[in-house]
C-alpha cells in the first residue's frame, strides 16, 4: 500500500500540512453544503410528486439544476474533508488508477 505514484501525493495536501486542511471555516462550508444537499433532495422529492409538472421542460430544468447542485456539493465536501479524501484514495481501485 505504500507504493503510490507522485500523482497520489499531489492529491493529498493534508499530508504536506498545507493551508487547505487548517482553514478555520472548512467545517462551516461542509455544514452548509450538507444542508444544501438535504434541501435539494427534498426539492427533488417534492418535484416528483407534482404530476402535472413532469411533462414540461421546466420540470427537467429544475431537476437537472438540483442534481447538479447535489453533485457539486458532494464534491466540495469530499475535497474539503481530508479524512474522507484519504479513505477514497486508499481504495485499491483508486490506487491502481493513480499508478501510471
Amino acid at each position: 500500500m505504500g507504493n503510490y505514484s507522485s500523482a497520489y501525493e499531489e492529491i493529498l495536501p493534508c499530508d504536506k500540512e498545507t493551508v487547505l486542511c487548517y482553514q478555520p471555516f472548512n467545517e462551516i462550508y461542509v455544514g452548509i453544503n450538507c444542508v444544501s444537499i438535504l434541501l435539494n433532495i427534498l426539492h427533488l422529492l417534492i418535484l416528483n410528486d407534482m404530476k402535472e409538472l413532469k411533462t414540461t421542460k421546466y420540470f427537467w430544468v429544475l431537476t437537472n439544476i438540483s442534481v447538479t447542485d447535489i453533485t457539486t456539493n458532494i464534491i466540495l465536501v469530499v475535497y474539503l474533508n481530508c479524512d474522507i479524501r484519504q479513505l477514497i484514495l486508499q481504495l485499491p481501485v483508486t490506487a491502481r488508477l493513480l499508478d501510471v
